[in-house]
């Protein structure tokens, strides 16, 4: 599932940053990513096998406070996807006025397929 740069969320910011004059410059400071960071992770499976998972963490913005935002299993997720919701979590923390900036992480597997001990 990848989401593309021009997703409803930031669309609807372009919207928003347009009728209220933002700059090119501020605009594309809000919607830059602070970090964001992809991992192979190798996990031996119950059966004795090791199988490398990819994950990712993007940190859209701390300006607000410090980076909130979880992880999530998913087997179609890719860093475009953790971007669109690192940047919703930083718009929802901003708009209700809670003192958090926003993040999103996660690791590209079907969870079903793993036990306790493997995720």
């Amino acid at each position: 599932m990848t989401i593309a740069t021009n997703s409803i969320a930031r669309n609807a910011f372009r919207k928003a940053s347009d009728i209220l004059q933002c700059s090119d410059e501020m605009c594309s400071l809000i919607e830059s990513n602070q970090r964001s960071i992809e991992v192979e992770i190798p996990v031996r499976r119950k059966d004795g096998n090791i199988k490398v998972y990819r994950g990712f963490r993007v940190q859209h913005s701390n300006a607000r406070g410090p980076f909130k935002g979880g992880l999530r299993y998913h087997p179609d997720v890719d860093h475009d996807h953790f971007s669109e919701l690192a940047f919703i979590m930083s718009c929802k923390s901003a708009l209700m006025n809670i003192p958090f900036g926003g993040a999103k992480g996660g690791i590209r597997c079907s969870p079903e397929d793993l036990d306790s001990n493997e995720l």
